[in-house]
Formats: structure tokens, C-alpha cells, sequence
């Protein structure tokens, strides 16, 4: 062929209309294979290629431009090309395809105006189609004159292009499906959701283009083509989820344009993105028809306007249900593997409505006591599955935590516990209730916690970098990083947890607060640790390194979350001791520990105990029906009832306790000036004392408030102890591993080496002389993981490991002993208390018994004493070496001793405080009187440092301690924080250092006896003495056999309780608690009496109208009587068995009763109604003795 030429066989036909001046656009077909595609498109006597529906079954099309037409254009040929390079003038076609390849197909152009692509081509057209060889074609030849022009060489030229020009053959463009863009998630995992806009029709998809490049949909990395078989049913919504097989490219909401495109470029539904607030979409409002605005996520289904995600999930108006459905292949993995992800589905079930079933990953949570099988009631985690139909989100939520409560018998302690963080504004879960069941069985009522995911940081913080969760013993120093989980943000680039462990632990104590707070958002922790520390939350972050999460922003900046609150509302936790890193070494920080106490003092003038009060009333009163039907509950329901009861009465103790501390004399006053309000301040008349204060030592002040003199680290704070010639020292400040055994050597000694189970109980024993929570021993594998060794590098002859230890739970590398005995393996980091021990001679034996001073002789000057040696009772010698002095078999309970010419007796059988005072007056006198530290000194050291019973008590006047011999109570030892009454604690025990804690009168313990009393003071005057039976003898109106005096919560008569005298029981007043507003007596009286005594105060016997007021009236028994009694209500069968009405005769309108009650077949002497200890319902006798309860 000849350069320039057009060969035969490219037979182009152009179709112009003459005249037409307008600018056109028009499709090439193209593909993968431009020629394959040209040579299979020919054109037929319908516009759109013979499918008689106007859908072009045509394939993917290139531009061409027509402009306006001139017959002459030039033309570059080429071997495999042919080109309009458009050079002769501006009116000229402009043809291209440059595709590889012959060019061997007859190209269709047309000039008439471009079809509607909304409608379909007007078949009415008069124009008709015209083929090649119709009449009104001009065919010409078009030559290359190699001068940039062509021109027409004639027909039938063999050398030359045919080109036939023929007038008006429309092409249309491609007709979109009535298919619009109706929902876009571009602020989480991007998804857009399209709508079909017929309602009577399915529609497909087929060839449209989904991009956020609609003016170039050829890029795959930006375009997105739906697949042939991609249908959307009449009125139905198609989820496109990105992904791997599906859109390529992200959705941003500030930058991106996205659009529906047909094949042939045509742009039929655009959307301009816009920022949107976290947790909502971008959605049209009404659905399909309205305007863009944000919207909740409802990926699938009809657009909503937003709500707070999970709204109608977490609140108490009912418990839903939850069917989750998994086959047998994952119930048999779980069964295995309890924490290993299954995939199954969930069906969320509620008075509203029905949701669909979702695909969901599922696996068994928990550990130790909440960690329960799947054929038990297990807890689950739930995360819903990304993708098509049956997928995605919960009304916004990205998964569900459901916990089984079994450790928490009263079921309100989470409830409760994130309710009391979220009031003082800490990032907390919300909860609710649900009842669930697995693969059609009931697994009965979980708590529903909210999980942290993006949707939940988003409300509380202004961006995420990283969010990780502390596992037990995962501290947040450097050597943890590793071992924390990372559930948000990069797990590569750890850079900012890095900087944040590095600086809290680096960093010098005078510059640590204001470093931190670079870093951290330390009054956030601080709130945090405030309120794990007043609910007793023990398996938390600040007391034990666990259940907690800290979140950082894209500014690095620190916030903790808690988490795991179910074994909360029991323990009395010491406000500034706990092992977690941060908040320990805040506690040793002047500054630091300051600014925690007024975070305590804020959060105790905000909590409003009656607001909490109402809130788990209804919850209960929610739960109440479950409660009963739960098949897999451990504990009888009424323990429910009892325990949220008893919850909230720790609340409000444990409240008035915080505010006393906090004010003084109702003022927040600070006489010193030192920025500390008296409550907190341990002297506020020196401004060198407060909490957290440099400790001066040796001036015998305690500057630091912790309750001990001179105990700085700096200062001397250890104890001698000998065990035989063998001395040990007891060093009660906290320190490190390191630490601790490097103030072990500037003593002449180190760490101790434990050798037997005789010396452990030894070390044990002074666990509890001293009061310690647990000490380090010199025991690690801090240079071999798992071969641990003693100090001096020997290997040990004797464990006490409690069980599961050692765990290396958290990089803990050294051991220390913990009350129960037994050992732990902790972060050598820990901060703990030290007991050191001399230095040892190998075979040393001085009393040449065959033990060893430093192996097995529990004392080395005695040759009676060593390891199996018979025991000498009496002789206050620990003769066998087992930790018990006087404890053979032979030896008697009660071993006579003297002190000072004065008679004493030492028990070492462990009974009940009333048990042992029964003993001792058995044995002539009565529980141990302390009047001096002397006398307490050389007790201790006969009870070998054991606790034991004293005869001190409040039982008389809760608050008021006295003596049981009625002497004037001139010496106490109270151990700090004590006494707290935490649970009734009427009694006391001594607990080290000769330090005093008053305890429930049920706990067993060894005792003291002292000599028979021969006090012949009457120290009140009121003719009884305290040996006559006198049980308060500084309250002349309190003695055996007085008249108790009504009202006043007072046992004049030292007999049974306060006011309950039989004359007592008209004595009443006026009570209120939670919604519940009425008067209560405070002695028992049969129904009939109760009802008169109501109506002289023209009242009548209590009703209630929901579950919650009747849990309200529990409380005032409970808070405000505090009595354990059960109440006489208005509420009986008398009229009609069976038929319980109120006084007033109205129904009971809800169910309030116990399990089992009322009784069937009522007997007839069980007509009247009373509330019981737990505050349930039960049916009595009416001439049962109980409180009269009016209203």
C-alpha cells in the first residue's frame, strides 16, 4: 500500500447532515479489543442495535467529535492507524482509532441532535435510517495529497478508501435504569447505596459504572462496571460495599464527587460529597425522592433521619431478644475453642420491631469466674459482618458485647458503675438488658454493653490514632508496650504509646504531673481512677492493671476508658493504694496525688444517691420476670433483689463517707493554705502536711497523710523481726524489685529467700502483723524466661505459687508473697512492699539440732525448735517450725499467760466474736481490754502476729465503740480508714503494728482472754457497772434491764437490738427515699395494729404502683431504718382468696411478688401481704409480728 494512502478494505461510511453546525458527541465501540468489538457492531433498521427494549447492547464506546462538517478532512494512515489529524481548518471531523490493528468495519456518524437519554428514541422520527448505498449517500474516495489536504479521487478507486456520506442516522445514547444514588457512607467503612425508583419493576444493572471520576471511567483503580447478572428488585436497594470485588477506591467526604455512569460515558446520577458527622450517613430524606442530608445508617433498607446510635438499644423501657444462629461446625468450634471466631447470624427482637437477620462474627468472652462454655451461659462478643444484604451495622452499632452476669449476682453493678462515669463526664459504655438465645434455646438475661468502636470515640473525642486494650498485668510502661491489644489504629507505627510509657516513666517526680499532661489528659485518668477507687472496682486499672482501655488522638494526647465492672460495689478500697503504674506513681507525687483529691472531692458533689436510686428500681423492675425464668442463673432471684439493694446501700455509705472527707464543718475550708481542703488535709494547720507532701523524717510527723511517720523512701522504715538469732526486716514502703533489693543491701541484708512452708507461714504471719498487701521475695526469671531463680542464683527447693502461677501475664518477671499465702509472679515494676533477711552462712547450725539457720531452723538458738519437733504447748515457741506457736495437738484452746501481774489467756482456735467472748467468760473473764501500746505490743508478740478478736465493740450505738468491761475506751490503734462499717462491721480485730479493724461478728479468728472483771467503777452513775452487765457504761440510761427508749436507735436495755421494746411500736416517723414518700415504725406489730397505727396518722398501709417504688420502700428500710426486717403493706386476700387488693381495694397493677408466692392453695391463716428482707412480696399470717410500712 502506498505511504499516505487509505488501503482498500477501510471502508469508512460517514453520515453528515448537510448544514448542521452544531458541536456533537457521539460513542466509538471499544473493549479490550477495539477491532473484535468494531467488527461485531452493525447497525440494523432500530436505533439501538435490534433490542427492542432501547437498552444498547452495545459495548464499552470511545469519544468522537464531530464539529462542523466539511466533506474534505485530512486524513494520517498508517500501517495500523487511521486519523482526521483535522489540519485543513476548525470545521473538520475529527475521527480517531488508534488502536492496534486493521481497521476493517464500517463506522456510523451522525449530526442530528443527540437523543434524550431519559426517554426513549422517538420512533416517529420522519427522518428514516439511512444505510450505506441508499439513495441519498454520496460515496467518495478520499486520497492523501502528502500536503496536508485530501480530497475525493472518485469512486471505485482501487488504491482508495470507500467513504460514503449519507444524511440523518441517529445513534443514541445509552439509557440509563431509573436507578439513582440514595446513601453514602464516607466518614467510616465506605459503602454507597442505590435505589430503584420503579416500584413495579425489576431493574438492571448490567455495564452502568459506579466512579468517583466520572469524566474518566477507563481507570479501574477509580471505576467500579456492574457485573451482567446485577439486578435490583421493584423499589429495592443494592448495598456496594468497597472492597475487593467491589469499588476500588475510597469514599472522602471533603474532596470526593461520586456518580453513576452508563457505558457509553453518560452521567444519570452525581453526588458532590460533603464532612458529615461521625455515625451518620449522607442520604436522601425522604427516601429516594428528597434532598441530601445526614442520615442514620440504614445500609439496605429505607433512610431515616439520624438518632444517637443504639438509642432504641441501650435504655430499660424492655428487655429484647437476641436469636443468634450458628450451625453445629461453629458450636462445636466453640465448644473447643471458646475464643476463636465462629461465623453465624443474629436477629435483634423487640416491642418496636422485628430487624432482619444479620451475618455477624461471634466468639466466647471473658476469663477466670465470667469465662463460661457454650453449653453454659456463655458470654459473647459480636461483630457484624461488612458487606451485602443480611450485613453491616445495628441501628449504627459496628457489634454488641453481651455479658452473662454470672459474677454478679445482683445485676446492676455495670448499670450502675457506667452510669456513675458517664455523670462525671468520663467516655463510658451505655448498657441495657436483652434476653438471648442460641440456636433456639434460652440462654437467659445478659448485660448489653456498648463496645468502644469508631462511631462511639467519635462522640467523645475529636480524632483516634490508636485505641488499646490492657490486658491483666499489661501496665503502661515501656517494657508492656508489646503486649498491649491494638483495636484501632496502625499496629506498625506505635510511635505515640511509645513516647507516652517512655515519659511516665523517665521523667524526674518534680516535672512528672506537668510532662504527663503534654501527653495525657490527666484529670480524664484521674476521674477514671476517682471512681474505680469509690466503687470498690478491684480487678480495674489503678487497683490491679486490668480491664481498662487508653485511647490517643492524632495530637498524641492520652485518655483512659473503663471497662469490666461487674465485680464492683463490695470492696472498700483505699483511695491512694493500687498497682497500676500511672496512677501509683501519682499517688507519689505531691502535685499529682493533690489534684486527684479534688477530682474526689468533685465527683462526691455531683453524685445524688436518689437519682441512682430510681434508676435501678426500674431496672429491677424490668428485669423482675426474667429474673425468675432465667435457666441458667447462678443464685435464687430474691439474691438479685437483695444484692442491687446492697449496692446501692454501699453507694450511699461509702458517699457520706467521700463528703466527710471532703468538707469540714460543711466548708471546704484550708486554714494552711497549702491547697488542700481540710477533709483531706491530715493537719491543716501545718502547710507542710497534705497529701503527697515530701515525708521529713524523723520528726515523727506524718507531712505525706498517709497515716505513718517518717516513712519516706528516703527514711528508715523498716522493722526488725527475728525469727530464733535470724533477723529480718519488714519494710513497708513500696518500691520496685530493684529498688527494694538495693534498700535490702544498704541494710546488711537482701530480699528473702523463703526455704520452707514453715518460713512462709513465718512471712505470712507478718503480712498480716504489719498490714501489707503483699511483698516482694528474691525470687525471678528476669534473666531466662521460665527458670526462675533465687537472687544468689540457686534454684528452689520450695514453691507456694497460687494457682495458674506463675503466668507471665504482662512481662511479670519477679515473685512476691500475697496474703492468701501464696505466690504471684508480677511486673518487677511494681511498686511493693519489702521483707529483707541477713545474710546466710551455708551449713550454719548453732544449736546443733541438725536444721539449718538459714535453711530450715525456724530458731537457731533453740534446740527444740526445728522442723518436725514435738510442739511445747505454753511455751510461746513455734517448736515444729510451721508458723503457729503452741498449736500441738495436746496443747489446750486456751493457754494461761500473764502480763504486768495481770491474767490473760491466749486461744488459738479460731471462733465467731460471740463465740470466743462465750469462752472467755467460761473461763472466768471476757475479751481482751487494750489500755495501752505496750499492752497491745506484748500481745501481739504472744499471738505471733496473728489477728485476733478484742473486746471492742459497737454493737450498743453503731459508731460508738466501748469496751466490754464498760472502761472508758483511752487508747485506740486504728488502722487508717478504719473504722468504716463497710457490710455491718460491729467488731474488731487487731491486723499488725498492733493496728485495729472493725470486721463483721461472724468472722472467725483467734482471741485473747483477759483476767475476770473487777471493775467496781459505775462510770455513768446509773447503778450498774460494766461487770453487772452494763453495756455502755458512759450512758447512764443504757444498762441491763432498762427500758429502751423509743426512736432513738439506742439498746438501753443491752438486750436483742435498738428499740425493741413492745411499748415502741407507735414510736414512727416520716421517711422518703427515691419515689417512695410515707412513715415507717420502727417495731414489730401484728397486720391489724400496723393498719390502726397507719390510720392515726390518717395513712394507710403501704401500696405501690410499679416495682420501682416498691424497691424504693426497700431502700428506706435498708438506708434510712437499717434494719433487716421484713414490713407489714396494705395489700391482702381477706375479701376473696386468691383476689389481692390494696386497702383501698384496687388490684395489684404489676408483678412484684417473690418466687413461689403467693401460695397456691393459699392457706386460710396466710391472708395478709408483707415486703420481705430482699424487698419482694410474700403472703403471711396476718398475726405475724413485722414493721407497719404506711403511706
Amino acid at each position: 500500500m502506498q505511504r499516505g494512502v487509505v488501503g482498500t478494505g477501510y471502508l469508512l461510511v460517514i453520515l453528515l447532515a448537510f448544514g448542521c453546525g452544531d458541536e456533537k458527541t457521539t460513542k466509538q465501540p471499544s473493549s479490550g479489543d477495539d477491532a473484535a468489538d468494531l467488527a461485531s457492531y452493525e447497525p440494523d433498521s432500530g436505533v439501538d442495535g435490534g433490542n427492542t427494549n432501547n437498552e444498547q447492547d452495545v459495548p464499552e464506546l470511545v469519544d468522537t467529535t464531530i464539529n462542523k462538517p466539511d466533506l474534505m478532512s485530512d486524513i494520517q494512515t498508517g500501517s495500523d492507524s487511521v486519523q482526521d489529524m483535522g489540519q485543513a481548518s476548525d470545521d473538520v471531523i475529527s475521527l480517531e482509532d488508534n488502536v492496534d490493528g486493521p481497521l476493517d468495519t464500517t463506522l456510523i456518524l451522525d449530526t442530528a441532535e443527540p437523543t434524550d437519554v431519559s426517554t426513549p428514541t422517538d420512533t416517529s422520527d420522519p427522518k428514516p435510517d439511512i444505510v450505506s448505498g441508499a439513495p441519498d449517500a454520496k460515496e467518495m474516495d478520499i486520497n492523501d495529497n502528502g500536503d496536508g489536504s485530501v480530497e475525493d479521487i472518485g469512486a471505485d478507486n482501487p488504491d482508495t478508501t470507500d467513504i460514503t456520506v449519507e444524511p440523518d442516522v441517529v445513534i443514541p445514547p445509552l439509557i440509563p435504569p431509573p436507578v439513582t444514588l440514595n446513601e453514602v457512607q464516607c466518614a467510616g467503612d465506605d459503602w454507597v447505596e442505590l435505589v430503584n425508583l420503579d416500584p413495579n419493576n425489576e431493574v438492571s444493572l448490567a455495564g452502568v459504572v459506579f466512579t468517583d471520576t466520572a469524566d474518566d471511567i477507563s481507570d479501574p483503580a477509580h471505576a467500579f462496571t456492574f457485573p451482567d447478572n446485577a439486578t435490583i428488585s421493584p423499589g429495592g436497594h443494592w448495598v456496594l460495599y468497597k472492597g475487593e470485588d467491589s469499588f476500588p477506591f475510597g469514599l472522602s467526604c471533603d474532596n470526593d464527587t461520586i456518580a453513576l455512569v452508563m457505558a457509553d460515558g453518560g452521567v444519570f446520577s452525581e453526588l458532590p460529597l460533603v464532612p458529615i458527622t461521625a455515625g451518620t450517613t449522607f442520604g436522601r430524606y425522604p427516601d429516594a425522592t428528597g434532598e441530601f442530608t445526614e442520615t442514620a445508617p440504614t445500609p439496605g433498607s429505607a433512610n431515616q433521619l439520624p438518632i444517637e446510635p443504639g438509642e432504641p438499644i441501650y435504655h430499660y423501657k424492655h428487655v429484647p431478644t437476641i436469636e443468634i444462629t450458628m450451625s453445629d461446625a461453629a458450636y462445636q468450634s466453640l465448644a473447643a475453642a471458646p475464643k476463636s471466631w465462629v461465623s453465624a447470624t443474629v436477629q435483634w427482637k423487640s416491642p418496636e420491631q422485628d430487624d432482619e437477620e444479620r451475618l455477624v462474627w461471634l466468639r466466647i468472652k471473658g476469663n477466670y469466674g465470667s469465662l463460661q462454655p457454650i453449653d453454659k451461659k456463655a458470654a459473647f462478643k459480636v461483630e457484624f459482618q461488612d458487606g451485602p444484604p443480611m450485613m453491616g451495622p445495628l441501628q449504627g452499632l459496628s457489634g454488641l458485647t453481651l455479658n452473662n452476669m454470672v459474677q454478679d449476682g445482683s445485676m446492676v453493678h455495670e448499670q450502675l458503675a457506667y452510669a456513675l462515669f458517664r455523670g462525671f463526664e468520663v467516655a463510658s459504655p451505655r448498657t441495657a438488658y436483652v434476653w438471648v438465645r442460641v440456636n433456639g434455646k434460652d440462654y437467659g438475661l445478659y448485660a448489653n454493653v456498648e463496645v468502644y468502636d469508631e462511631r462511639f470515640l467519635a462522640q467523645y473525642f475529636p480524632s483516634t490514632a490508636h485505641l488499646f486494650e490492657g490486658q491483666y498485668g499489661t501496665d503502661l510502661i515501656p517494657a508492656h508496650v508489646d503486649n498491649l491489644d491494638v483495636d484501632m489504629g496502625s499496629k506498625k507505627d506505635l510511635t505515640d504509646i511509645q513516647l507516652f510509657t517512655y515519659l511516665a516513666t523517665a521523667t524526674p517526680d518534680s516535672e512528672w504531673l506537668n510532662v504527663m499532661e503534654t501527653v495525657a489528659d490527666m484529670e480524664q485518668m484521674m476521674r477514671v481512677w476517682a471512681i474505680e477507687q469509690f466503687i470498690g472496682h478491684w480487678d480495674g486499672y489503678a487497683p490491679t492493671i486490668n480491664n481498662y482501655y487508653v485511647h490517643s488522638d492524632q495530637d498524641g494526647i492520652f485518655s483512659m476508658l473503663p471497662w469490666g465492672t461487674d465485680q464492683t460495689f463490695s470492696s472498700w478500697l483505699d483511695y491512694h493504694s493500687g498497682k497500676g503504674y500511672l496512677f501509683a506513681r501519682c499517688m507519689q507525687i505531691g502535685t499529682c496525688r493533690m489534684q486527684y483529691d479534688l477530682v474526689l472531692s468533685a465527683f462526691a458533689s455531683q453524685v445524688i444517691v436518689e437519682e441512682f436510686v430510681t434508676m435501678i428500681a426500674d431496672a429491677v423492675e424490668n428485669i423482675y420476670p426474667y429474673v425468675f425464668t432465667d435457666p441458667k442463673k447462678s443464685g435464687n432471684p430474691e439474691s438479685t433483689f437483695k444484692g442491687a439493694q446492697a449496692s446501692l446501700v454501699y453507694l450511699q455509705k461509702r458517699l457520706a463517707e467521700l463528703k466527710a472527707q471532703s468538707v469540714c464543718g460543711g466548708n471546704a475550708g484550708d486554714e494552711d493554705n497549702d491547697g488542700v481542703p481540710c477533709g483531706w488535709d491530715c493537719d491543716d494547720a501545718d502547710p507542710l502536711s497534705y497529701p503527697g507532701a515530701p515525708e521529713i523524717c524523723g520528726d515523727k510527723i506524718d507531712q505525706d497523710c498517709n497515716g505513718k511517720a517518717d516513712d519516706g523512701l528516703t527514711c528508715p522504715d523498716c522493722t526488725e523481726v527475728f525469727r530464733g538469732p535470724h533477723r529480718y526486716l519488714v519494710c513497708t514502703e513500696k518500691r520496685t524489685y530493684s529498688q527494694g533489693r538495693t534498700h535490702c543491701q544498704s541494710l546488711g541484708a537482701d530480699l528473702v529467700i523463703v526455704n520452707d512452708v514453715g518460713e512462709n507461714t513465718f512471712l505470712h504471719g507478718l503480712l498480716g502483723e504489719f498490714v501489707l498487701s503483699e511483698t516482694w521475695i528474691g525470687y525471678s526469671d528476669a534473666a531466662v524466661e521460665g527458670s526462675w531463680k533465687w537472687w544468689d542464683g540457686t534454684a528452689a527447693t520450695y514453691t507456694k505459687w497460687n494457682a495458674g502461677e506463675p503466668n507471665n501475664a504482662g512481662n511479670e518477671d519477679c515473685a512476691a508473697l500475697y496474703p492468701a499465702n501464696v505466690w504471684n509472679d508480677l511486673p518487677c515494676e511494681a511498686a511493693l512492699s519489702v521483707i529483707c533477711e541477713d545474710l546466710c552462712t551455708t551449713g550454719q547450725d548453732d544449736d546443733k539440732d541438725g536444721a539449718q539457720q538459714c535453711g530450715t531452723d525456724c530458731d537457731d538458738s533453740n534446740p527444740l525448735a526445728y522442723p518436725g519437733a514435738a510442739e511445747v504447748c505454753g511455751d510461746i515457741a513455734d517448736n515444729d517450725c510451721n508458723g503457729k506457736v503452741d498449736d500441738g495437738a495436746k496443747c489446750p484452746a486456751c493457754t494461761p499467760v500473764s502480763y504486768a501481774g495481770h491474767q490473760y489467756w491466749k486461744c488459738m482456735t479460731a471462733a465467731t466474736q460471740a463465740a470466743a467472748q462465750t469462752s472467755c467468760v467460761a473461763l472466768g473473764g471476757g475479751l481482751v481490754v487494750l489500755e495501752s501500746a505496750q499492752e497491745a505490743q506484748w500481745l501481739n508478740s504472744q499471738m505471733g502476729g496473728q489477728s485476733y478478736w478484742i473486746g471492742l465493740t459497737d454493737i450498743a450505738v453503731e459508731g460508738k465503740f466501748v469496751w466490754n468491761n464498760g472502761a472508758p475506751v483511752t487508747y485506740t490503734n486504728w488502722a487508717p480508714g478504719e473504722p468504716n462499717n463497710a457490710n455491718n462491721e460491729d467488731c474488731v480485730q487487731t491486723v499488725g503494728n498492733y493496728q485495729w479493724n472493725d470486721i463483721g461478728c461472724t468472722v472467725s479468728l483467734v482471741y485473747m482472754c483477759e483476767e475476770p472483771c473487777t471493775n467496781t467503777t459505775d462510770f455513768d452513775q446509773d447503778g450498774v457497772t460494766a461487770c453487772q452487765g452494763d453495756c455502755d457504761d458512759q450512758d447512764p440510761e443504757t444498762y441491763a434491764g432498762a427500758k429502751d427508749l423509743c426512736g432513738d436507735m439506742k439498746n438501753q436495755d443491752c438486750v436483742g437490738t435498738a428499740d425493741d421494746d413492745p411499748l415502741c411500736g407507735e414510736n414512727c416517723g416520716p421517711v422518703s427515699f427515691g419515689t417512695f414518700a410515707g412513715l415507717v415504725c420502727k417495731q414489730a406489730v401484728t397486720q391489724e395494729q400496723a393498719k390502726e397505727i397507719c390510720t392515726q396518722y390518717d395513712m394507710q398501709l403501704a401500696w405501690f404502683d410499679s416495682l420501682a417504688e416498691q424497691f424504693a420502700a426497700r431502700a428506706i428500710m435498708t438506708f434510712v431504718i437499717g434494719k433487716e426486717d421484713s414490713n407489714w403493706i396494705g395489700l391482702t386476700d381477706l375479701d376473696t382468696e386468691g383476689s389481692y387488693v390494696w386497702q383501698d381495694g384496687l388490684p395489684i397493677g404489676y408483678v412484684g411478688w417473690k418466687g413461689g408466692q403467693p401460695a397456691v392453695p393459699n392457706a386460710d391463716t396466710d391472708d395478709c401481704v408483707a415486703m420481705d428482707t430482699s424487698g419482694m412480696l410474700m403472703n403471711s399470717g396476718c398475726h405475724a409480728l413485722r414493721l407497719p410500712l404506711c403511706r
